[in-house]
Formats: structure tokens, C-alpha cells, sequence
């Protein structure tokens, strides 16, 4: 495994879990007249999904430079409870709604915006960027082609409705996938991209029973620099991390809002985390990201439909990342894209 090269220290760059869970969870906010609300300890949340800040401070910043805040370790995980009933409150979402998150892709490119759910940014500095996308998906797949439609080898063959539709993934042993990546676009570009969007591949074992769900207990994550590797800087690594144990859950289960569970490899980490939406029938999984080369959140947001039953699509809402640019040299604050600006 990589050690971080002495440069790289974890003082000079906010642990993007602070920053995000104070963005979705709203442990912390912005008050008047521009200030946000900085914890002095990282949030954590216990079992029953409540989040515990610590002591808050009230301090001046400029967007992108918060107070370093670190990370606490291995937070509490949390833990499903047999129910029936809705598919989704303002408290959990049902175990089989979960599952269809994991095994639907969000089949759209993102654009880049002004914030995590702000409008897209235009011009210049954005054409200095590579194009992006992002998934999560499982494999092998469980979409289902046509008569002799081709290899499901890409998100563009498999989001293709002229080959392929969803089907609700059957009982079987799966990896469940997350990736940020240039977009297929970016081959058709005239001028290679002078930014960097570093990329990410996370993989991690999924398995489906008759009733039950096992996301398994080791991850791998693999990050690299796109499109050039920067001086004295490793061009990709490879982590295998570790959690506590599997996270599980039932078809009937009712999961709450919190974090899933957090895979560990040295000071490096993933987190899978299930958040409330921005309306009562929305929800988000996102994953944070915590590597040498990428610190970023990643979040799908999926609508349910009244009377959804497992089998149908859950509705596309948007897909956004916040990508965390002290990894980049010279560079820090952070970027921003969304699937939802997408023509």
C-alpha cells in the first residue's frame, strides 16, 4: 500500500466528512451575515440515526476554507429494525427501496455547477475541466437486454433503452459499484482538459437473499489522476479497506437515515451514508470518500412514487458530487457537478 508522501498532510485540508454532514445533515448551517457554523469535532451518529456535534462554534469563513475539523474514527452504524410499512418517512426509507438505489443506475453525465445543488457554471474555467460521470450500479447486471443486444460492458450500452431496461436484481452474489470518471464525451474533445478531476472506482461486495441484504465487510477503492499525473505524485492506488463488520438489512426492514457503514485502511476511509431528501419522498445515498488522491462526496437523490412496489423504477432526481480539490497541487476549496443540469 501507498504511504501519503510527506507533503500530503491531513491538517492542510478539511475531512470532506465535516464538511459534508454539516451541507446534509444540518448539523451546521449558515447564519447571518455569512458565517457558517463550525463544529469542533466531526458530527457522529449513533444507532438510532441522532446526530452529535459537540461543541459549535460561530466563525467568519470563506466558502471552501472551513476550520480543519478531524475525523473521529469509526462512527456508529445504523441498525434496521423488522417493520413493514411505508416505503420511505422523514425517518428511514423500507429495506427494499435501499436496495433498488443501489441496483438502479442514474444513467446521465454531470455538468459542472455552483454548489451542490446550485446552477451550472459556464465559460472558461468550466472548459478548463474534463467532462464527468458518475454511477452506481451493481455487476453483473441486472438489467435485462433485448434480443441481441450488445455486451453491457458500459453505462452508455446499458442505459440505452433500445437494449435495455431495469429489472429488480434477483437473488445472487453481486459487487456493488461507484464511480466518478471522464465522461465518454471527453474523447471527442479537440483540447485535453489543463484541470484535473481525479477518478475513483469503489467495489464492494453485495449479496441478496430471499429476504436479506449483506453489503459485505471489505472494499476496494481505486483512485487515480486524470488526465495527468502531477510531479512527485503517484498516477493511481489501490486500497483494500476494512469495516467493523457487514452491514445488513431485510427487504421489510426499516433502515434509518445515518451512516450505513465505513470501511478503514490507515488514515484513509469510505463512508456509505443514507440521507433524507429535499421533499418528503426523496432520498440520497452518498459516499465520502477520504484518499490521498480523491477526497469527495458522491450522492444519488431518488424520488419514490406513490404506491412503488419493488420491481419499478424509483424516479431520477439528480446525482451531484463535491469534490474536495486540495488533492490537486495548487489547488483547495472545492468544485461542484450535477446530473440534473444535464441537457
Amino acid at each position: 500500500m501507498h504511504t501519503p508522501p510527506p507533503a500530503f498532510t491531513r491538517s492542510h485540508a478539511v475531512p470532506l466528512t465535516a464538511v459534508v454532514l454539516c451541507l446534509l445533515l444540518t448539523a451546521c448551517g449558515s447564519s447571518a451575515g455569512g458565517s457558517n457554523r463550525v463544529v469542533s469535532a466531526s458530527p457522529t451518529l449513533d444507532s438510532s440515526g441522532t446526530i452529535t456535534t459537540g461543541n459549535d462554534t460561530t466563525t467568519p469563513t470563506t466558502p471552501g476554507t472551513a476550520t480543519p475539523t478531524p475525523d473521529t474514527g469509526t462512527p456508529a452504524v445504523v441498525t434496521p429494525i423488522v417493520v413493514s410499512g411505508s416505503a420511505i418517512s422523514t425517518t428511514h426509507v423500507r429495506g427494499d427501496v435501499l436496495l433498488s438505489m443501489m441496483d438502479q443506475r442514474i444513467c446521465k453525465d454531470l455538468v459542472q455547477a455552483s454548489a451542490h445543488n446550485g446552477t451550472a457554471v459556464t465559460g472558461e474555467e468550466a472548459d478548463k475541466l474534463p467532462f464527468v460521470t458518475g454511477d452506481v450500479y451493481l455487476s453483473p447486471t441486472n438489467y435485462v437486454g433485448a434480443p441481441g443486444a450488445p455486451s453491457p460492458a458500459s453505462a452508455a450500452v446499458t442505459c440505452d433503452t433500445r437494449y435495455y431496461t431495469y429489472g429488480a436484481a434477483k437473488a445472487g452474489a453481486y459487487a456493488l459499484n461507484a464511480e466518478g470518471w471522464p465522461s465518454a464525451r471527453e474523447a471527442s474533445r479537440t483540447v485535453i482538459a489543463s484541470r484535473l478531476f481525479n477518478t475513483l472506482r469503489i467495489t464492494v461486495p453485495l449479496t441478496i437473499g430471499a429476504e436479506t441484504i449483506v453489503l459485505g465487510p471489505s472494499l476496494t477503492l481505486n483512485t487515480a489522476f486524470y488526465p495527468t499525473t502531477p510531479a512527485d505524485k503517484i498516477s493511481s492506488e489501490s486500497l483494500t479497506m476494512v469495516a467493523a463488520k457487514d452491514f445488513s438489512f431485510g427487504m421489510n426492514t426499516q433502515v434509518s437515515y445515518g451512516v450505513l457503514n465505513q470501511w478503514n485502511q490507515d488514515t484513509h476511509f469510505t463512508k456509505l451514508m443514507l440521507l433524507r431528501g429535499d421533499t418528503p419522498n426523496e432520498a440520497r445515498l452518498c459516499w465520502n470518500i477520504e484518499s490521498v488522491i480523491v477526497r469527495r462526496l458522491q450522492c444519488t437523490v431518488w424520488r419514490v412514487p406513490t404506491n412503488w412496489a419493488r420491481g419499478q423504477q424509483l424516479e431520477r432526481v439528480d446525482q451531484y458530487i463535491v469534490d474536495d480539490r486540495s488533492t490537486i497541487p495548487g489547488e483547495s476549496g472545492f468544485l461542484y457537478w450535477r446530473s440534473a443540469l444535464a441537457g
